[in-house]
């Protein structure tokens, strides 16, 4: 045969299989000679074997074709033959994440299409990157997973949890299992938590290998085990009732496995806003470390059942001690403004700071031994510059700082207004603001910067010096408030 031109149109005596050892093929036609054969519906599967390993090619065939401008790997995918995208992927003809004729890769494409998974299947097989978003040029499309989740595909969300999908990558501040909750996809839920679930207990398993082993290679972070703090809902036995909030209900409770009595928050959750607040204070939780902190035990992340497990302190909270009618020595309350103070200092200091956002005597739990410890992080945040940009408003009314209450940003300054609150609580034992409606605090204090009545004959014990610190911690500029690290020193000094 001879030599074949560039011609676009076919020639109907052009041989599908040529041999190109002669040179007399021009690579134009045999593409167009390749995307024919790829588009038949035909079991030609030899004979595209033949034809891509043909020496014009150079062993690759990652290029548009003549009138498709799609790659020979998005031609086979865009037709469905699964057979041909095995070969070319088996073969190492294509690179399987290759973008020309498609806005995203082969596998995005079939996401987006909700194909039925085979293809899929074939294509993480071979090395897609299953995090792919369903647009490359654009950072803010949906990655596949999510796009799944969208699609309602079951299926293909199992498939993608099989192969690895990073279950909390965000899209429009949701993660996929957020987004199946918001769409009412039940079953798409359980499939993503069954897929966290799977692989807190693999990162269990590989953590015990790990200590095991005598002559481990593996790295420190290959060795802490993030998944540690995972429990299912099995795993934990509910007792009495301790306390029940907006958020949820607290119980007494034990960790079935090692029998260690805990407390456990069963949150209330109906919507992604809320999964999401919960998973952020599990977020602060897990990593906070510190004696004046409660301890976190754990999370149950099992719709509907969401727990946070933490240590039980069996005394309650401070609330409901000072408003007991127990003889409470001036030592241990100064010691109790101490400790909250140390523990404030601790969340501020950390980096990014983490602003409470919630501090009152409601929210400092008491252990058998008269020790407190600050808790209930659900209106924390961490901070990225300098305030807390949020259109949640957060906060107790009672206990929030005037600037809170006009809606302006919460602010480290704006938990040590609260503490100083919470220092009246402990001098006083009376509830803050106790006949005032919200309508009225926010023209009082937010507008008029009114503070608590101050009672004149300090109680006995009490240092004389008690009632400077807490009007510092009110001032009306929260600039002109003091620092915990501040507090902690002034508070020293009270004691001496």
């Amino acid at each position: 045969m001879g030599a074949v031109d560039d011609n676009p149109e076919y020639e109907d005596d052009f041989e599908p299989c040529p041999s190109f050892d002669d040179g007399e093929v021009q690579p134009a036609r045999a593409k167009r000679t390749l995307e024919d054969m790829i588009a038949e519906q035909t079991d030609n599967l030899e004979e595209i074997h033949r034809f891509a390993a043909a020496p014009i090619f150079k062993g690759s065939l990652d290029f548009p074709l003549e009138n498709c401008n799609h790659s020979p790997l998005e031609l086979a995918v865009k037709v469905r033959r699964k057979d041909v995208v095995s070969l070319l992927l088996s073969q190492k003809l294509c690179e399987v994440d290759a973008i020309f004729g498609f806005p995203c890769t082969c596998l995005a494409q079939c996401c987006f299409e909700s194909e039925d998974g085979s293809m899929i299947e074939v294509l993480l097989a071979n090395g897609a990157d299953v995090n792919a978003r369903v647009d490359e040029q654009n950072e803010s499309s949906m990655p596949v997973l999510h796009q799944s989740v969208t699609n309602a595909n079951a299926a293909v969300v199992q498939i993608l949890c099989d192969y690895g999908a990073d279950l909390y990558r965000e899209w429009q501040g949701l993660n996929a299992v957020s987004l199946a909750l918001d769409l009412g996809l039940q079953d798409i839920v359980k499939i993503l938590q069954e897929a966290e679930f799977s692989r807190a207990d693999k990162s269990r398993m590989k953590s015990e290998i790990s200590v095991k082993a005598e002559d481990s290679t593996s790295s420190f972070y290959d060795e802490v085990n993030v998944y540690d703090w995972v429990y299912r809902y099995d795993d934990l036995e509910l007792g009495p009732c301790l306390g029940s909030g907006g958020f949820g209900t607290v119980y007494r409770g034990k960790l079935k496995q090692s029998s260690d009595t805990v407390a456990i928050k069963k949150i209330f959750c109906q919507d992604s806003s809320m999964l999401n607040s919960f998973r952020k204070e599990v977020k602060l939780l897990s990593s906070f470390r510190h004696e004046q902190i409660v301890l976190f035990r754990g999370a149950c992340l099992e719709l509907p059942n969401l727990c946070i497990i933490t240590e039980l302190m069996s005394g309650g909270n401070l609330y409901n001690l000072l408003h007991s009618s127990e003889t409470l020595a001036w030592k241990l309350r100064l010691q109790w403004v101490r400790d909250i103070s140390r523990g404030m200092n601790y969340l501020h200091t950390l980096k990014p700071a983490v602003v409470h956002r919630d501090l009152k005597s409601l929210n400092i739990l008491v252990n058998d031994y008269y020790m407190i410890k600050v808790c209930d992080f659900g209106m924390s945040r961490a901070k990225q510059h300098t305030v807390i940009h949020t259109k949640e408003t957060g906060g107790s009314p009672l206990w929030m700082a005037p600037e809170c209450l006009r809606g302006d940003p919460f602010t480290e300054m704006s938990d040590v207004y609260s503490f100083g609150v919470v220092m009246w609580e402990i001098l006083t034992r009376e509830i803050p603001w106790g006949d005032k409606e919200m309508v009225q605090l926010v023209g009082l204090v937010g507008f008029r910067n009114a503070t608590l009545d101050i009672p004149v004959t300090l109680p006995k014990g009490c240092p004389e010096k008690y009632p400077d610190l807490m009007k510092w911690c009110w001032q009306a500029t929260p600039e002109e408030r003091p620092s915990f690290s501040t507090i902690i020193e002034e508070v020293a000094a009270l004691s001496s």
